[in-house]
């Protein structure tokens, strides 16, 4: 198994995308493995339990990315197999209609935090795998 870091949004090291987040990564050399695992919200049925994520969306309407650089973020995840998240901003969510729109884009469920720093990891040329948790309700 590859040795990593792990950036859990589902404990007390990091509630959420924010500075914290971002000096941790920054410190980490190319091609260094994170895994980042954050809560997300089904938009259908998904059993309780972890699920590898295989792509995003960014809505967030955040990019922590900067200046005239294009970063391709084809592929990004390490993951062929799994969902496909939307990156939203803290505490929004969507309407009926939204949830059709996203459903019909291929999404299975939104999070919150993942997709920044996923960006952001990509960006800095690091591997990158990413899950997320669906709670018992």
């Amino acid at each position: 198994m590859e040795k990593g870091f792990i950036i859990d949004f589902t404990n007390k090291a990091f509630k959420k995308y924010d500075r914290n987040v971002i000096s941790y990564l920054l410190k980490l050399k190319p091609k260094t493995l994170v895994k980042f695992i954050d809560y997300i919200y089904p938009l259908k049925k998904l059993k309780p339990g972890l699920y590898p994520v295989k792509d995003h969306i960014n809505l967030s309407g955040f990019n922590p990315l900067t200046g005239p650089s294009f970063i391709s973020l084809t592929n990004i995840y390490r993951h062929t197999k799994g969902i496909t998240v939307v990156g939203l901003p803290q505490d929004v969510e969507p309407n009926e209609k939204e949830k059709k729109k996203l459903i019909n884009a291929g999404v299975n469920a939104i999070c919150y935090n993942i997709v920044p720093a996923v960006i952001l990891g990509a960006a800095l040329n690091l591997k990158i795998t990413a899950y997320g948790i669906v709670k018992d309700s």
